[in-house]
């Protein structure tokens, strides 16, 4: 019986560990929806580069993870310059080393990534709100935080008259609102409003209730490890003393 427990004690605590690690961040091709939680729409815009542009949704993420972390939970490559990867000099392998894409000063431009690229040719970094608009961040993607139920866009910017006019061209559009990935009692399954009793949700009366007030919280991998522990200790501790009372003589009465 010791035997048995102690295996399955360890069982809990290996499945217990093994469904925790199971719930790191997922990606997948196209924007985010209503049925993923905790995400982030990524949107990669090639521009005039030949490639159309490309969508990621990364699930499961803190709300610490930077937008050079969503590129690389998503699977993009980074080419970073020879100066270090302070700065992206290609994603997916583009603008591509021998491909000449020219700039109004030097028509023959051709990105080596040996230097910082040239602001008339390089990556922005965008950022937006569902149903919102792009927005060009002041901030590289190595510093700046993404925002659950967001969108993070990387465009590229050629020729542009100004930093802030190339922005990706696929819309953070409402009817893929990230944000209901968080709350989805406050959005509606194509990604619309809808009232708390069309989405579920539940009034503050009914969680004050008896009902809603007998369901416990969640217990935690952790915790469950614990418990299986316990339990094991108890065991070992009942088959001892049972031990011992048989290995001592009766006395006659």
């Amino acid at each position: 019986m010791l035997v048995v427990a102690l295996l399955t004690g360890a069982a809990l605590a290996a499945g217990s560990a093994a469904a925790w690690a199971e719930d790191g961040p997922v990606s997948r091709d196209g924007v985010c929806t209503v049925a993923d939680k905790n995400a982030v729409s990524l949107v990669i815009d090639y521009q005039d580069l030949g490639r159309e542009p490309e969508a990621y949704c990364v699930s499961n993420l803190d709300a610490d993870v930077s937008g050079a972390d969503l590129l690389r939970i998503a699977g993009v490559e980074v080419t970073g310059t020879a100066q270090g990867n302070g700065f992206i000099c290609r994603l997916n392998g583009l603008p591509a080393p021998d491909q000449a894409i020219g700039t109004a000063a030097d028509p023959g431009y051709v990105e080596t990534c040996a230097t910082t690229p040239p602001p008339t040719a390089y990556w922005s970094y965008w950022q937006a709100e569902p149903g919102g608009d792009w927005e060009y961040s002041l901030r590289g993607a190595g510093t700046s935080r993404v925002n659950l139920g967001g969108f993070e866009g990387f465009s590229f910017s050629h020729d542009a008259a100004d930093p802030g006019v190339t922005a990706p061209r696929t819309a953070p559009t409402a009817a893929a609102l990230g944000s209901c990935s968080i709350d989805a009692t406050s959005c509606g399954p194509d990604g619309a409003t809808a009232s708390p009793a069309a989405a579920g949700a539940i009034s503050p009366a009914a969680e004050a209730s008896p009902a809603a007030a007998t369901a416990g919280p969640a217990v935690s991998p952790g915790a469950l490890a614990a418990i299986a522990a316990i339990v094991v200790l108890g065991l070992l501790a009942a088959g001892l003393a049972a031990r011992r009372a048989r290995s001592r003589p009766g006395r006659a009465g």
